[in-house]
């Protein structure tokens, strides 16, 4: 099934993400920059929780549309929240939530997923170009990882985190991610496999008239590989790794090195405009879960205990900052 012929421009572009409760800050700055840099998108949010749903329904925008898991149609949705973590559960959900805002969206426009702690800073006109140019109906994303990060015998070549669909993808891409995902969705990796990601290594194979990888790498920036990137040609930046600790207290990274340059220009503006996102879930009546809940949380406590007293993240680091 081909995609309709259109220019960039008349292509139009939305947007689509899921969260929890503990995401919740991260999802809403999330949601503040498609409103700054593509204001004419809608935006899709599958509420991975009841709390997240509320919220959604409290922070009014006619341009942001919610998501529920009743929505999704996802008969094992209960059984699986309470036998993955958060992690793992809301991974699960990406293929879902992006079927379901892709069978919600215009037929004309693109609809570009990303995770929640990703945030744009500028409009990703050059990602819509190069998608529609392709003429396919799925575009992914490497991780390009810096040679001191590489994790790709872990994590895979491409990243999960951010990619682009178009109608066409519905029809066996989606439904084909889900079911994998619904089968298999850990966080141990294990015989290739690791989270929702790895899944993504057989589609150029599988679907070769269908995918298309984004050549543009520099575009997009992360921690593993911010070090090559010129901060001013980046579309997007995904914020893996930041741990709200409290209401006072951010970690900003985990096992990476960020320059200042970096902190100054990226990492500061973002975290006042997390800052605005705790004061909008405050004014909704709907109060942040600082680090991760459950599971989630205790992992992530023990690991900066653990770097703590192994001197990898000392108490004074610069990674260690008041929010």
């Amino acid at each position: 099934m081909e995609r309709p012929t259109e220019t960039p421009s008349d292509l139009g572009l939305d947007v689509v993400t899921l969260f929890n409760l503990a995401y919740a800050p991260l999802g809403l700055s999330f949601i503040a920059s498609v409103r700054r840099h593509i204001p004419e998108a809608d935006v899709w949010v599958l509420a991975a929780d009841e709390e997240t749903a509320t919220l959604l329904t409290r922070v009014v925008d006619p341009r942001v549309h919610l998501l529920t898991l009743d929505d999704t149609r996802f008969a094992e949705v209960h059984e699986l929240r309470r036998s993955r973590t958060p992690s793992e559960f809301c991974w699960t959900l990406k293929p879902v939530a992006c079927a379901a805002a892709l069978s919600r969206s215009s037929a004309s426009r693109s609809l570009l997923y990303a995770d929640a702690d990703t945030y744009f800073l500028r409009h990703p006109r050059e990602l819509v170009r190069e998608f529609d140019e392709s003429q396919t109906s799925t575009m992914i994303t490497r991780h390009d990882y810096s040679q001191e990060y590489d994790q790709t015998s872990v994590a895979g070549k491409f990243a999960a985190n951010l990619l682009m669909l178009a109608a066409p993808a519905g029809d066996r891409i989606l439904p084909d991610w889900q079911e994998d995902c619904l089968s298999l969705c850990s966080e141990t990796p294990a015989n290739d496999h690791f989270g929702d990601q790895r899944y993504l290594e057989s589609w150029p194979s599988r679907f070769p008239d269908q995918i298309h990888v984004l050549q543009q790498d520099e575009l997009l920036g992360s921690p593993w590989n911010v070090d090559r990137r010129d901060l001013d040609r980046l579309v997007a930046y995904n914020f893996h790794g930041l741990t709200l600790l409290s209401s006072e207290r951010v970690l900003l990274t985990e096992g990476y090195k960020i320059s200042d340059d970096v902190i100054r220009d990226i990492y500061l503006p973002y975290l006042r405009q997390i800052r605005e996102s705790i004061d909008l879930m405050r004014d909704a009546r709907v109060e942040p879960t600082f680090v991760r809940p459950g599971t989630d949380g205790k992992r992530m406590l023990t690991r900066i205990a653990m770097a703590l007293r192994q001197g990898r993240l000392s108490a004074d680091s610069p990674y260690l900052v008041r929010l």
